[in-house]
C-alpha cells in the first residue's frame, strides 16, 4: 500500500461513526474509500450520499488536483457540462469552474445569469442560518469577451476558441471514484454486466461520466435508461431509488423548501428551471482528498426577478407559475402523490419564509401563498409527466 493510501486508511475505525460538527446542522460521517470499496454498492451509496458524509479518497483524480493545485494557470481546459447559455469548464486543481457563452447564444445573456446568479448568492449568505444547508456555488468575477486575455482561449479546446463572454463560480466537485463505481454496479441496466469489472471501469472512464452530480427528482418515480443512453453526468436520483437507498428524503424535501423561500422572499426570483444536485466540496480548503457531500441549488439561467412592488396577485402568479413548470416540478414533491414529502417541504418553506419576510418588512402572508398554489396544481393531473 501507497504511503498515500495509508496515510487515509489511518483515519480511524470509530470515525465512520457520525459525530455532529458544532457549527453544522447535519451530522457528519467520516468515510474511506478503501473501506467503502469492501461494502455492497447499496451501502456504499447509502452511506455516501448522506448530507455531510465526508469520504476520503487516494483516487488518482484527487491525488493530481492536490499535486497541480499550484500549477493551476498551465492547465487547459476541461468541458464539464453544457447548458443554453454556454459551456462549462474545469482546470484540474483550480476550485473554480469557468463557463464561457455560446458565440450562438439566442437566449439570455451570461451577463444576466451571472447577475441573477450573485443576486441568489448574496440572498443565500444574509440567510445562511434559514438556507437548511442547502449551497449556492459562489460567483466569483464575469470578464466580457472584449477583456479575454488571448491565454485563456488558447487553453479552452481548439472547437471554442472564438472570444465570447466568461464567467467564474466555485466548482462543485463530482462524486468521487467509489461513489460513480457502486452508481454502475446499482443502477446499470444490464445487471449480469454490472458485474463485470471490465464494463463496469470501461464506463467509469468515460470522459463524461467523471463529472457526475446526482440530480434529486423528488417529484418523479422512475427513470427509464438504456444501455445505450446510461450517464453518470446529472444522474437522476428518483423517488423509488432514493427510497430503495434509505436516504432520508423527508431531510432533501425541507432543504429544497428552505431554498424556495430564500429564493422568493429574499431574492425575489421565480426559480425557473433551477436544479437541485448532491455534489461534494473539499471538506477543508483545496483538500481534494477529503470531500464533503452537499445538496447545492444551481443554474439561475432562465430565472425572472419579481417586483415586490407589484400586486399580490401578480407576485403570487409569478412564483406559482414557476413552481408548477415541469423541470421544477421533477424536483418538488406533490401533495397527493408524496403527502408526507410535501409536509416536510411546505413546512421548512413555511418557517424559512416567515422569517425572511419579517426581517425584510414584505406585506405577505407565505400560508395564503402556498394556500393559492396547492389549489393551483388541483388543474393539473399529477400522473401525466411525473412518473
Amino acid at each position: 500500500m501507497s504511503p498515500q493510501a495509508q496515510k487515509l486508511t489511518d483515519v480511524s475505525q470509530e470515525s465512520i461513526d457520525s459525530d455532529v460538527a458544532s457549527d453544522a446542522h447535519v451530522a457528519r460521517q467520516h468515510l474511506v474509500a478503501t473501506e467503502l470499496d469492501t461494502l455492497a454498492p447499496t451501502t456504499v451509496l447509502q452511506r455516501s450520499l448522506t448530507i455531510g458524509s465526508i469520504v476520503a479518497t487516494a483516487s488518482s483524480f484527487a491525488a493530481r488536483s492536490q499535486s497541480v493545485k499550484h500549477l493551476v494557470d498551465t492547465q487547459n481546459y476541461e468541458d464539464i457540462g453544457a447548458g443554453l447559455q454556454g459551456i462549462a469548464y474545469e482546470r484540474l486543481g483550480s476550485i473554480y469552474v469557468t463557463k464561457k457563452e455560446l458565440p450562438t447564444n439566442q437566449g439570455r445573456r451570461l451577463t444576466d445569469e451571472f447577475a441573477m446568479h450573485r443576486k441568489v448568492s448574496d440572498a443565500f449568505t444574509k440567510y445562511k442560518e434559514y438556507s437548511g444547508d442547502v449551497l449556492v456555488p459562489q460567483p466569483f468575477d464575469f470578464v466580457p469577451k472584449e477583456s479575454l486575455l488571448p491565454e485563456l482561449l488558447s487553453r479552452m479546446p481548439g472547437n471554442d476558441r472564438q472570444p465570447s463572454d466568461v464567467a467564474t463560480m466555485e466548482i462543485i466537485l463530482p462524486l468521487p471514484k467509489i461513489v460513480r463505481k457502486a452508481m454502475i454496479q446499482k443502477f446499470y441496466p444490464d445487471k449480469n454486466s454490472a458485474c463485470d469489472e471490465h464494463l463496469v471501469t470501461q464506463v467509469l472512464d468515460e470522459r463524461a461520466n467523471k463529472h457526475c452530480l446526482a440530480r434529486l427528482y423528488l417529484g418523479k418515480r422512475s427513470v427509464a435508461m438504456s444501455k445505450e443512453n446510461f450517464t453518470l453526468r446529472n444522474h437522476p436520483l428518483t423517488l423509488n431509488v432514493m427510497g430503495d437507498l434509505a436516504l432520508n428524503v423527508e431531510q432533501f424535501a425541507a432543504m429544497i423548501g428552505n431554498a424556495y423561500a430564500i429564493m422568493h422572499w429574499a431574492a425575489n426570483i421565480t426559480g425557473d428551471d433551477v436544479e437541485f444536485v448532491l455534489g461534494f466540496s473539499t471538506s477543508t480548503e483545496n483538500d481534494f482528498q477529503h470531500r464533503e457531500v452537499h445538496m447545492y441549488l444551481l443554474d439561475f439561467g432562465q430565472c425572472d426577478t419579481v417586483d415586490m412592488n407589484e400586486d399580490q396577485d401578480d407576485i403570487f402568479q409569478a412564483f406559482k407559475g414557476s413552481l408548477d413548470l415541469q423541470h421544477n416540478q421533477l424536483y418538488l414533491p406533490h401533495p397527493k402523490r408524496s403527502a408526507a414529502l410535501y409536509q416536510a417541504w411546505k413546512s421548512a418553506y413555511l418557517s424559512a419564509a416567515r422569517k425572511v419576510i419579517q426581517h425584510e418588512g414584505l406585506p405577505f402572508d407565505p400560508e395564503e401563498f402556498l394556500e393559492e398554489y396547492e389549489e393551483y396544481l388541483e388543474d393539473f393531473d399529477p400522473q401525466d409527466s411525473r412518473e
